[in-house]
């Protein structure tokens, strides 16, 4: 998912223009963004896609609207499992995990995701859930588990994403995801593998899920990163 800045707004017309990171301006309109308080300058990151006329539209609007990565324990923990996440826990097991704490960080998110998931293979939960939490750096590593990301996603999509993998150089993770989903963008798939910073300098958190998740998703302690 591509990050950018936005870099006009009219509120009136509830419309606007971002910059992403390639260069490359894109109109949006605010109701594709994650909030109405739009601020020219503020980051966000990009679901785009091709509209009619060839143009490079954006589909979704997350925006960067604080950064802080905390919110309150039950809010947070509450907003991790709307989309998707520790399907099998209570808010009760996810406090003993942490104890009392009053608040839910992006640290204490990803212990949880190490906690319920595991590290070790592609686990049960990980297949209920949709998805993989990762013991290498997202942006480096070669050994990414295509085949076990690949799994997630429909039966008569699987062979077209093994192959857009199998093009993918040099590999990366960011790489092999954007493959993936060019390969939905074509289709008309109303798919996407996110992921998402988890505070850890070793683990990566990957997901796939619908459109309709990226906002919930971005309300949660675990930004969306790609």
């Amino acid at each position: 998912m591509p990050r950018a800045i936005i870099t006009a707004f009219d509120a009136g017309k509830g419309s606007g223009t971002l910059r992403l990171e390639t260069g490359d301006d894109v109109h949006f309109d605010v109701s594709v963004a994650t909030t109405q308080d739009i601020v020219v300058g503020r980051p966000a990151e990009v679901v785009t896609s091709i509209g009619r006329g060839g143009q490079l539209v954006a589909r979704i609007v997350l925006v960067d609207e604080n950064g802080e990565g905390h919110q309150p324990f039950v809010d947070g923990f509450a907003a991790l499992q709307e989309v998707g996440l520790f399907s099998q826990w209570t808010l009760k097991d996810a406090r003993e995990r942490l104890g009392e704490q009053a608040e839910l960080t992006r640290d204490g998110a990803g212990e949880l995701l190490l906690a319920y998931y595991g590290t070790k293979g592609l686990s049960e939960r990980m297949r209920a859930d949709r998805l993989a939490v990762l013991d290498e750096h997202f942006g480096d590593s070669p050994l990414i588990p295509v085949e076990d990301l690949v799994s997630f996603a429909p039966s008569e999509l699987q062979d077209a994403l093994r192959l857009a993998a199998g093009e993918v150089r040099p590999v990366t993770l960011g790489a092999v995801l954007a493959a993936f989903n060019a390969v939905f963008q074509r289709r008309g798939v109303a798919l996407h593998y996110y992921l998402f910073d988890t505070g850890s300098d070793r683990y990566a958190a990957v997901a796939l899920r619908d459109d309709s998740a990226a906002r919930a998703a971005h309300e949660t302690v675990l930004r969306v990163v790609s």
